[in-house]
């Protein structure tokens, strides 16, 4: 395959002295790693290895933490209205995307 290498690597990317094969992903490959888990079976069908949960376990992390920002945001926004307030319709728009993701969020820690 023309994206495999073998060579001298850096001593700080090099495991135990041993030289690893580089394997260089096509921009398909790569936006298919950004997007999704890729497992590494051996011929027999074995299951060796999983690429990009990482990434996965990342974007939750972070999806999580906006979302509880935002929640902070509408906790201080709303404990500090004392009027009756009309909000535009991209506001509104944006409270029922929070609003939605919460639920998601509350429905995945009920189960």
């Amino acid at each position: 395959m023309d994206n495999f290498s073998s060579h001298d690597a850096p001593a700080s990317n090099k495991i135990s002295n041993i030289d690893p094969t580089i394997i260089t992903l096509s921009q398909s490959q790569y936006t298919l790693y950004q997007s999704d888990i890729i497992e590494i079976h051996a011929p027999d069908g074995e299951h060796l290895e999983s690429l990009g949960q990482k990434i996965r376990d990342d974007q939750a992390k972070e999806s999580a933490y906006q979302l509880q920002s935002q929640i902070s945001l509408l906790e201080c926004l709303f404990l500090n209205i004392t009027n009756s307030i009309e909000l535009p319709v991209s506001a509104s728009s944006g409270l029922v995307d929070v609003f939605y993701r919460m639920q998601e969020l509350c429905g995945k820690h009920i189960e």
